[in-house]
């Protein structure tokens, strides 16, 4: 059955791409051939910290890189993210993610793009004042599980351009699949900004459609190795990078990242997650260009879901040293849902304790 679901993910996601695409936008031939270029500016600071991201779930910001992760958001989230950019641009992005019945999720973002001072000029090169300009894109996704370890997503946006009184408008949809082959390793792929677009001045611009494809390893408890590989504008982009947690509130990121049109750079990053409440940063340098800062900040409310508590309970045992008890607990969650976190690391854990 599960073959099955991800047999049928891939074709329709192949099949929405290739049917697609001559009709809708098509990849670009180069960098700079496409419009809409702030819609490839990546959301999050974890994953940015990283580099990468596409099959890692835990968090809101994953609509950006894999729509099929909003599927595993398991409470109301809100989030907001701000992005010193270069050459004083910056970039704000607010959003809600909301767990919804029969294992499925919804997702509402929106994000800005400011350009900051712009000085004008006519014809004859005299000035002619500021002229004010930004993009702004407004999605909303809906993911699903069809098991515990496979899921689906699309995300549909509402795409708005100005420069001074010229304006554009578009309409793109993002498209992913996530699923887990085996415990600690995870996959995604699927394609971002397959849509349509208004006039600008004399002409529509092009959407910058891509591909991409991550994988993900958890290798213990401490340590979550990542990569990510995309297709954009006629080249291929690589990313790698490691995600080092302490006690599951402190996390430490450091990355690399390969661009057809900018030297190799790395990424760092740092977190802090505390009874649903994460902050995230994260520094990413861009060569001659300058560097970038990214904060965001996400609160988690209502109640958790009946396994999310059974598993706090036993690492509150745990750490009380009640390992009997303890083990009683991970392995309640452990009969709801074998590869729920990491909970086969905590059964190991604390057995090893009992002995």
């Amino acid at each position: 059955m599960k073959r099955i679901i991800i047999k049928s993910i891939f074709s329709f996601a192949a099949i929405i791409i290739v049917a697609t695409a001559p009709v809708f936008s098509v990849f670009g031939d180069g960098p700079g051939s496409t419009g809409y270029d702030f819609l490839n500016i990546p959301i999050g600071a974890r994953r940015i910290g990283m580099a990468a991201g596409t099959a890692v779930t835990g968090d809101s910001d994953i609509y950006w890189w894999n729509p099929a992760g909003v599927a595993y958001v398991e409470r109301p989230v809100v989030s907001l993210m701000h992005n010193q950019f270069i050459e004083g641009i910056s970039q704000q992005r607010a959003g809600f993610t909301f767990p919804m019945e029969g294992m499925s999720a919804g997702a509402v973002n929106l994000t800005m793009l400011s350009y900051g001072d712009i000085d004008g000029y006519d014809w004859d090169g005299s000035p002619t004042g500021g002229v004010s300009a930004g993009s702004y894109s407004i999605s909303y996704t809906q993911a699903k599980r069809f098991t515990y370890d496979t899921a689906a997503g699309l995300s549909l946006k509402v795409i708005h351009e100005q420069l001074d009184d010229e304006s554009a408008f578009a309409a793109a949809l993002d498209g992913g699949a996530l699923f887990e082959p085996y415990e600690g390793v995870s996959v995604g792929l699927g394609w971002r900004n397959l849509g349509v677009s208004g006039n600008f001045i004399d002409e529509a611009p092009q959407l910058p459609l891509s591909l991409f494809f991550g994988a993900g390893l958890r290798l213990n408890y401490f340590t979550l190795f990542v990569t990510d590989i995309s297709y954009l504008d006629g080249e291929l982009k690589y990313g790698a990078g490691v995600e080092l947690s302490l006690w599951d509130s402190f996390f430490f990121r450091g990355g690399w990242e390969s661009f057809a049109d900018v030297d190799e750079t790395f990424r760092l990053g740092a977190g802090w997650s505390f009874r649903g409440t994460g902050i995230n940063y994260a520094f990413a340098p861009y060569d001659k260009f300058g560097s970038t800062h990214r904060m965001d900040i996400s609160f988690q409310f209502g109640e958790p879901p009946l396994i999310e508590r059974i598993y706090r309970r036993g690492q509150s045992l745990y750490r009380q040293e009640k390992f009997e008890e303890a083990w009683v607990e991970f392995n309640k969650v452990k009969a709801l849902n074998s590869r729920y976190k990491r909970i086969n690391y905590w059964v190991e854990r604390v057995e090893d304790e009992i002995k």
